[in-house]
């Protein structure tokens, strides 16, 4: 996230990182939809690899995330286990609106301040009163609980 408003050109990018591609994308959110756009690009003379761009309900956001890994996996041409391309082929779908409270309380979170871990709570809360299932947010808040305890 500290490239994303940044001028820094790719190869500087991923000396920095210390990697050979860099995996780069937005995504936007229309009503219950969401739309990414993703490319892979080679750091050391930039080239693109592969760019694609997908759109789906957000309660399947799981399988979306799935589906842009087993791609990328494919375009490094990268081996998978059989324990891995089952991971990858069992998605759960999501409710929603947990899911997007989860996102913005793991703004917050990112933010590392008390302020934000207070709000990240809160967004933690809320998500999991919408959806208890939602491993996410229960992840988030034992982050903000040990934040807050170092």
């Amino acid at each position: 996230m500290r490239y994303k408003k940044t001028d820094s050109p790719i190869e500087q990018i991923g000396r920095e990182l210390g990697v050979e591609y860099v995996l780069d994308g937005s995504a936007q959110k229309q009503g219950s939809r969401i739309r990414i756009a993703v490319e892979l690009i080679k750091v050391k003379d930039p080239t693109l690899l592969w760019a694609d761009s997908y759109e789906q309900e957000m309660s399947g956001v799981n399988a979306l995330q799935n589906e842009v890994a087993q791609t990328v996996t494919r375009a490094l041409a990268i081996k998978l286990l059989p324990s891995e391309q089952a991971t990858l082929a069992k998605a759960r779908s999501v409710n929603p609106e947990a899911y997007e409270v989860y996102l913005k309380g793991s703004f917050y979170w990112k933010k590392s301040t008390i302020e934000g871990f207070d709000i990240a709570e809160k967004c933690f809360d809320l998500a999991i009163e919408k959806d208890p299932s939602c491993a996410l947010a229960y992840t988030g808040r034992v982050w903000v609980w040990l934040y807050r305890n170092q």
